[in-house]
């Protein structure tokens, strides 16, 4: 049976919408001293090597083991050929990867080179057996093995295999941090890799992916970094401050942020049952309400909910934005796009504005490559806002027109009922303006589908 925790890291990171489903097979790995063409499960290997050099999966720069002498992380074909191979040997990945220790187990650990050059990382660097044996001669890591005939390599006998216990995964994951705040436009994992090349004890970057409605795979903005010992882990996240060009990295603990998700996955929970008991399948309010009592409700809208960004770069719509604030706890309700190229981003949940912001850095967004500067409408800014909202929702409401906070006020109801009929706002984009949730503050009988 599934635990809370396990239900927490497969969908750790999404939002109430579940657009952004964790995408493990999408994940890139990557190391700072060995560059890899890797899967975050443990068929990885397997994936490559049927793909071929022509494979177009998401690749990742890695490295294993203390750097190299002499070796530059952008150095020539040797350094990076030396780089790729020991992070296929090296301790983070070997470990997991089935199919590198199945082939290892036919023949006293060799490989032939013929099958490691169907890895498509390390074919892209070169497709030549020479070159690729002249390399490893090169290294002084002592963590290759070449056979006499110049044919097989294998990882040394000298160098035992970590093996992945809980306690080891446990240690490996006291040396992890969470970053997030990169851009999520344009990132490759080469740009990480020269990032952290500043970082010689990284062991480890791991970039987190969603899949948009189109299930295209996209680059959250985050990663998780390991560390070769938990005391290199801690100056790194005890640095006063860490940039990535202009932007301004957040840093914290993997397992703490994993308990921050697992509470929030929680929070949402009770939230999605709180809106199942108090409304009808159609989202019609409180179970047994007439038409009349629901349209003589009057909806009240959460205070501390609603975002002003401002100097949005063009080209904006609400699926951008909405995108924008996909890794942060952020339940969208109604997005508001001006003709000044301001938006307004309106939450669901009290005070849930404040818990969105103080987890920006600097007050700022990410968006289409832009840092977006954000504030909190307070005071009279936010009632003159909300109660236009609220009289435009009661409105709808009252007229029995389409639910989602648009500006179109009344119009046909979807699908049968016509004006004040039966129609309303039913499918899946029912949420995009509130799905009914306890988190308005109001009792049941005050929601409708239109907040």
């Amino acid at each position: 049976m599934a635990t809370i925790k396990q239900e927490v890291m497969d969908e750790v990171a999404t939002t109430e919408a579940k657009e952004n489903i964790e995408t493990e097979a999408m994940e890139a790995v990557v190391k700072v001293e060995t560059v890899v063409k890797t899967e975050p499960n443990e068929e990885k290997a397997q994936m490559d090597t049927s793909d071929g050099p022509n494979n177009e999966k998401a690749e990742a720069d890695a490295a294993n083991g203390k750097l190299t002498t002499g070796t530059n992380v952008n150095g020539d074909l040797d350094d990076k050929i030396i780089r790729q191979v020991e992070y296929y040997f090296g301790d983070y990945n070997l470990p997991r990867d089935k199919f590198l220790k199945e082939i290892m187990g036919l023949d006293d650990g060799w490989i032939p080179i013929a099958t490691m050059l169907k890895f498509a990382r390390l074919s892209q660097l070169t497709k030549s057996p020479a070159v690729i044996f002249a390399a490893l001669k090169k290294s002084n890591s002592g963590l290759m093995e070449v056979n006499e005939t110049t044919s097989k390599i294998r990882r040394s006998k000298d160098k035992p295999i970590p093996v992945e216990s809980e306690e080891y995964l446990a240690e490996v994951k006291a040396r992890t941090i969470y970053c997030k705040g990169l851009p999520k436009e344009g990132m490759t994992i080469d740009k990480l890799l020269e990032f952290f090349k500043s970082f010689p004890t990284v062991l480890n970057i791991k970039m987190r992916y969603y899949k948009t409605k189109d299930d295209m795979a996209k680059f959250k903005g985050s990663i998780t970094v390991t560390f070769a010992t938990r005391d290199e882990a801690a100056k790194f996240i005890s640095l006063e401050s860490v940039k990535y060009n202009d932007y301004t990295l957040q840093r914290q603990w993997s397992a703490e942020w994993e308990k921050e998700k697992e509470h929030e996955f929680e929070e949402r929970k009770k939230r999605k049952e709180k809106r199942e008991k108090n409304t009808d399948e159609n989202g019609n309010g409180h179970k047994g309400d007439d038409k009349e009592s629901v349209k003589n409700e009057k909806i009240v809208l959460s205070r501390g909910t609603v975002l002003k960004l401002v100097n949005l770069p063009s080209g904006m719509d609400r699926d951008v934005i909405k995108q924008a604030f996909s890794t942060y706890p952020a339940d969208i309700a109604h997005v508001e796009i001006t003709p000044e190229s301001t938006a307004f981003v309106r939450l669901r949940g009290e005070n849930d504005g404040k818990l969105v912001l103080d987890k920006l850095t600097d007050k700022k967004i990410s968006i289409k490559d832009s840092s977006v500067e954000v504030s909190l409408l307070e005071g009279e800014e936010e009632e003159t806002y909300l109660k236009k909202a609220e009289e435009n929702v009661n409105n709808r409401v009252n007229m029995g027109g389409r639910g989602g906070f648009r500006g179109r006020g009344g119009g046909r109801g979807r699908g049968r009922g016509g004006r004040g009929g039966r129609g309303g706002y039913k499918g899946k984009d029912r949420k995009r303006e509130g799905s009914l949730s306890g988190a308005h503050g109001e009792g049941p009988a005050k929601k409708s589908r239109d907040d």
